[in-house]
């Protein structure tokens, strides 16, 4: 029986190969890379549809191409030779470009095959576009370049570390300037190698702040660095870990500090020398408050000694009062310059009490209002209805008002006025005081710098109205140190001034009077004074003698020890530096130890008037320190209200 068409094995098989062929050739068309089939002579006999819409070229136009044609990398004599490498050695690959129809050029990967059927010889090419990986690696290169250059542009020294072998594996151009390596010898450099093993760290300690690095603990400290020429020198050191190509890398940047350890060493020894400097200004003006109160101590008492044994004469009278008034304007600038220093070498010592500010204020002013007067400078007062309490030091405070009401007077003409205010505001806990003139007004440029030690608001010789600058300064510094604020304020020039001090209420529920005055009846006390300057113990001598009281005297300690122990006297008014091998300390604890003696009644009078001075007698056993020059007055009170021996408290 004869077999249908369909059934005959040769169709069949044919149908099988153009089944086949279909496929294949659908499969080439579809792939993504570009097929190329060549000849050995370049020819292009087969491409498929991807080669086709690459390079803009219809299968026909591309059948008639030879392959240098597509790549003008290879031109006929390159590809001849290009084939015998493949004969040989059956596979290449590389890159290359294929140029469009349009003559633009597509950045490709080769991978050519030799093929051989029977007798004939021929290439397959598979070019793959590789535009995005060139611009991926042209974008990469860049970014290294930028890299590079940032790198080797930072001032301080970096390099990477390799934990593991211990080795540096790049560093930029500042290291290499920093350390005197060429960039090949610093790569194959250890660490140990450019640490110094000084101070203050050991090369076994670098070692384990890199090993902390490495294992995750950011380092920065500072340590000796060595030169290749093996010069020590600073550096401040940042040691961090980061992750470098899948590898953990310690990235350590390096900074050159010499210089300014240089400024720092200088910068320790100049505030050395400073500080010795201030120790010596210090000894200086103590030295020197004492040299200058020494001879005001004698020409005050003398003047209430004239005043007093020729109260008719008002030529004497006036004469007196002129000298009261010039030492006192000498002391406070004495005062003044010491109390800045002692202010800004941190030696003032506070004794903060419950203050009532209404009487402290009237006192103060009444105590300056001659002196306002007499320059023809009228002094309003307004204060509050007391009481108004605050926590102070009841004569730093008033000094403070003082140095407000000498300022207002120096800066205000004759014929002008000074206002002294006190205003409280519950609210806010605080009381401010304000000392207002008429006066020449503060410019405003100089507003700020009132309160600069020396610095004069009116410099022009032409208008110089005496000072040394030192009061506005001072009253800065002590109302700061208890714990209040002054500002100043003014119009303008000519316009007047006014200073404002503020300071808090003190929050104690009582209202007990801060201080009790004590109440003495006056009689005729034995007083011997001790005192080595002639001028000084006559003076005192006369005035005491004039307020009715038994006066001697002695020039050194011996002979006061004499004194004392033969004629008992009750008080004794003694100098601190005196002649001899024993001072005014050495005389009051023999005096303390003697039972005899111990209840005598001691002030120390002394032109040494800072915190220590005071302490130190205190400790020697006195019973109170007097700064010279003191106003005979005042000494006069402390003499007639000096305990008797019988009502002073036994002293051991």
């Amino acid at each position: 029986m004869d077999q249908s068409p369909s059934s005959d094995p040769e169709i069949e098989e044919r149908r099988h190969i153009d089944e086949s062929l279909h496929l294949f050739r659908f499969s080439i068309d579809q792939a993504g890379d570009a097929i190329f089939f060549t000849r050995p002579d370049g020819h292009l006999f087969d491409v498929n549809d991807t080669a086709c819409r690459r390079l803009g070229y219809t299968r026909e136009q591309m059948l008639a191409m030879n392959i240098w044609e597509v790549d003008p990398d290879y031109p006929k004599e390159a590809w001849l030779g290009h084939w015998e490498q493949l004969k040989a050695r059956g596979r290449l690959m590389f890159e290359t470009s294929h140029r469009r129809r349009d003559g633009s050029k597509v950045p490709v990967e080769v991978v050519v095959q030799y093929l051989r059927h029977g007798d004939r010889e021929f290439a397959c090419g598979f070019a793959r576009d590789i535009t995005e990986r060139k611009r991926a690696q042209t974008a990469l290169a860049e970014s290294e370049q930028r890299f590079r250059a940032i790198f080797d542009c930072i001032n301080d020294a970096i390099f990477v570390h390799d934990p593991e072998t211990g080795t540096i594996l790049d560093v930029n151009e500042r290291m290499c300037e920093m350390y005197g390596y060429p960039r090949q010898e610093a790569l194959r450099l250890e660490v140990g190698t450019i640490s110094s093993g000084a101070p203050p760290y050991s090369q076994a300690e670098a070692k384990e702040l890199l090993r902390k690095a490495a294992a995750g603990q950011p380092q920065l400290f500072e340590w000796h660095a060595r030169h290749k020429n093996g010069r020590l020198f600073w550096v401040e050191v940042n040691m961090r870990l980061a992750t470098v190509g899948g590898r953990d890398r310690v990235i350590v940047a390096v900074r050159d500090i010499s210089e300014r350890h240089r400024l720092e060493e200088q910068l320790r020894q100049r505030t050395e020398e400073l500080a010795l400097e201030g120790e010596r200004k210090d000894v200086f003006l103590a030295m020197l408050g004492h040299e200058l109160r020494n001879p005001l101590a004698p020409i005050r008492t003398a003047a209430q000694a004239l005043r007093r044994l020729a109260p008719a004469d008002a030529r004497i009278e006036r004469a007196g009062t002129i000298i009261e008034r010039q030492v006192r304007q000498l002391v406070r600038l004495i005062d003044d310059l010491l109390d800045v220093s002692r202010i800004a070498r941190g030696k003032i010592l506070l004794r903060k009490e419950r203050l009532e500010l209404v009487g402290l204020l009237q006192a103060v002013a009444d105590d300056h209002r001659p002196i306002l007067e007499s320059a023809r400078i009228s002094l309003e007062v307004d204060l509050s209805d007391p009481p108004v309490w605050v926590a102070a030091d009841s004569a730093r405070l008033a000094q403070v008002v003082g140095n407000l009401l000498q300022n207002a007077r120096k800066f205000t003409d004759a014929g002008g006025c000074v206002r002294l205010q006190l205003g409280v505001d519950r609210g806010a806990r605080e009381a401010s005081i304000v000392v207002r003139d008429t006066g020449i007004g503060i410019a405003p440029e100089l507003l700020a710098s009132v309160f600069v030690p020396f610095q004069q608001i009116e410099p022009t010789p032409e208008r110089n109205r005496g000072g040394l600058g030192l009061g506005l300064a001072l009253v800065k510094g002590l109302v700061e140190l208890q714990g209040g604020r002054v500002e100043a304020r003014s119009a303008g020039l000519g316009r007047g001034a006014e200073f404002i001090v503020t300071l808090p209420l003190d929050q104690a529920a009582d209202e007990r009077p801060a201080t009790v005055g004590v109440t003495t009846n006056w009689h005729s006390r034995r007083v011997l004074i001790v005192e080595d300057n002639p001028d000084a113990a006559a003076t005192l001598l006369m005035f005491l003698r004039s307020m009715g009281h038994e006066v001697r005297e002695a020039g050194d300690a011996a002979a006061a020890l004499d004194q004392t122990r033969q004629w008992r006297p009750e008080i004794i008014v003694c100098d601190i530096a005196l002649p001899g091998s024993m001072d005014g300390y050495g005389l009051a604890r023999i005096v303390r130890r003697d039972a005899a003696l111990r209840n005598t009644y001691l002030i120390a009078l002394s032109g040494h008037g800072m915190e220590e001075d005071k302490r130190r007698a205190r400790e020697a056993g006195f019973d109170i320190h007097v700064t010279k020059p003191a106003d005979p007055m005042d000494l006069e009170r402390l003499v007639a209200g000096a305990p008797s021996g019988a009502e002073s408290p036994g002293r051991s």
